[in-house]
């Protein structure tokens, strides 16, 4: 068939286009039904209470839906933060792999090819001393994982934001990168993200960082 494509999974695929040409859509089949998965394709970073079943079990999560606003009442899934923050040079502070919860295994991703934007919302402050606390770097890995967790890296990218606040409150700053969708992923593991945030503080300062992954929120997402 001369449309036919074939994904990352090994599984056949139609690109379908709308009549004056604005709109594409993959069909695929599943079982016996065709399915049609539209584009882009994007994952909010999110953090769950009760772990996604797959492997030893994960919190940190790719969801194409993002949680409701409410879920457990627990104002703590809405980021992930590092308090008692005293390095006055370049440290790695937030170290998270975020891993796609989908019980067909990876199944509605995109095929591999093309580029992936990540785009993270991170916060910094002061609680102590007088002067800055840096937000230096952001490290974006897209890769996998095995059922135990440990993470192989396809693709690495930084960015590198030039931000810094004395403010006691949460400052907010958003970082991108571009990652290649180009590689494959072995049977028995699943596609996943890793987020690095690095940072510092001035001298006799503390401070906190936080990565956010809002409930209901595309604070921090993946884009295919």
């Amino acid at each position: 068939m001369e449309n036919a494509l074939i994904d990352g999974n090994h599984n056949a695929s139609l690109l379908a286009e709308d009549a004056d040409g604005c709109e594409t859509a993959r069909l695929r089949c599943r079982g016996r039904a065709l399915v049609i998965v539209g584009g882009p394709l994007v994952l909010a970073l999110q953090k769950v209470n009760d772990k996604y079943s797959w492997g030893d079990g994960f919190a940190y999560l790719l969801m194409p839906i993002p949680n409701p606003a409410d879920l457990d009442g627990d104002d703590s899934l809405d980021y992930e933060e590092k308090t008692g923050i005293t390095n006055t040079t370049e440290a790695k502070q937030i170290d998270k792999v975020f891993v796609f919860a989908d019980l067909q295994h990876y199944y509605v991703l995109p095929p591999k090819g093309g580029l992936v934007r990540t785009v993270v919302r991170t916060g910094i402050a002061r609680t102590g001393g007088t002067g800055d606390v840096y937000l230096t770097k952001m490290t974006f890995s897209l890769g996998y994982v095995d059922g135990a967790g440990s993470f192989t890296s396809g693709s690495t990218a930084d960015a590198t934001p030039n931000f810094h606040t004395d403010k006691t409150d949460y400052q907010l700053c958003s970082g991108q990168a571009w990652l290649n969708w180009d590689f494959d992923i072995p049977g028995g593991r699943t596609f996943a993200l890793r987020v690095q945030l690095y940072g510092k503080v001035g001298s006799g300062v503390t401070g906190k960082m936080k990565l956010c992954c809002g409930r209901d929120t595309y604070d921090s997402f993946l884009e295919f």
